[in-house]
């Protein structure tokens, strides 16, 4: 509790904020964004990143360690005193200095997910600006694939990703080049999943719209293998507990109700299938049976029988309030 991060703005995701860890339960934090490392201009106190935080998981894509955003060439909104203190701490790590001016509760990156570098090939695959593929997007509603780009290859093996539209420059994310959200071209027809792609394409085709863009698909060689018998530890109908992506303070009682390859789909116990959620079989937002009993941490009470009630939020980036887990 107390370090400090940087935090992926849900609200404007082109951008990053400097952000504090308020409480631990696990391996679930619960983050907020530091007014203090903000311009007052930056504060808005309807923003629920800073005025109720949000729970996730350590190894969720939405935070880095401190100095993250220049050292990879991503927009920081923060204050002067932050941003010469994180560009301090990037060029330290730049120059691979043995002495990093890190403060007391900064978080560095040996706190994270340690992703593992592809290896350089011989045949000279490599992401391109350019590429499309296909997304699982941190910040939508976890039930289907997005239309992709690749806005630009960042350092340190991170990418800025659009969803192909109108506003793709304006909203993109970066996630690790070995992110579980990354799918290539045709994962989703191929195991069943919905695709959304821009806004004026009614049927959308793969095959034609990379044509019409001029574009090439990333080579499957980029992205993430699995073997057919991981599966087997993930039978259809076993129960589990499972983070609700769109509400992530919640952790539910739920079933498995499907395999797309490497996804999982996830029923809500006495929820209707309108609420099923895809999950890596790797993902850390998914459980055993007892571990919220385990942690100490609040598990939500399934409902015996399906009642239909007010519906969420379609998009669900926003809707991020905090219960009392004490």
């Amino acid at each position: 509790e107390g370090d400090h991060v940087e935090l992926l703005d849900s609200t404007v995701s082109s951008r990053v904020r400097p952000a504090r860890v308020e409480k631990v339960i696990g391996t679930r934090i619960w983050v907020r964004v530091n007014q203090m490392s903000l311009d007052r201009s930056a504060i808005d106190d309807s923003d629920t990143q800073i005025d109720g935080g949000v729970w996730m998981d350590q190894d969720s894509p939405l935070i880095f360690p401190v100095g993250w955003a220049l050292k990879v060439g991503y927009n920081l909104v923060a204050n002067d005193e932050y941003i010469m203190h994180a560009k301090e701490v990037s060029t330290a790590l730049k120059l691979k200095s043995t002495n990093i001016p890190y403060e007391e509760h900064d978080a560095n990156p040996s706190l994270f997910k340690t992703y593992i570098e592809t290896e350089a090939r011989e045949d000279d695959i490599r992401w391109e600006k350019g590429m499309k593929l296909e997304v699982l997007d941190p910040l939508d509603t976890w039930k289907e694939l997005r239309v992709s780009t690749i806005i630009e290859v960042m350092d340190d093996g991170f990418l800025k990703i659009g969803f192909d539209g109108e506003e793709m420059e304006d909203d993109p994310v970066p996630l690790h080049s070995t992110s579980e959200l990354l799918f290539p071209v045709g994962y989703a027809e191929k195991y069943g999943i919905r695709l959304k792609g821009p806004k004026n394409i009614g049927f959308f085709d793969w095959n034609v719209y990379l044509k019409q863009c001029d574009a090439i698909a990333a080579p499957e060689e980029l992205f993430n293998t699995f073997s057919d018998d991981v599966l087997s530890n993930f039978k259809i109908g076993a129960k589990l507990e499972a983070t609700d992506m769109c509400e992530p303070h919640l952790i539910c009682p739920a079933t498995i109700a499907g395999h797309h390859g490497r996804l999982l789909r996830i029923e809500y116990d006495g929820w209707d299938s309108s609420y099923d959620q895809l999950f890596d079989y790797r993902s850390a937002n998914i459980f055993p049976l007892g571990w919220c009993e385990m942690n100490g941490y609040k598990l939500e009470i399934p409902k015996t029988s399906y009642v239909p009630k007010k519906k969420r939020k379609k998009e669900c980036e926003n809707n991020f309030e905090v219960d009392d887990f004490t």
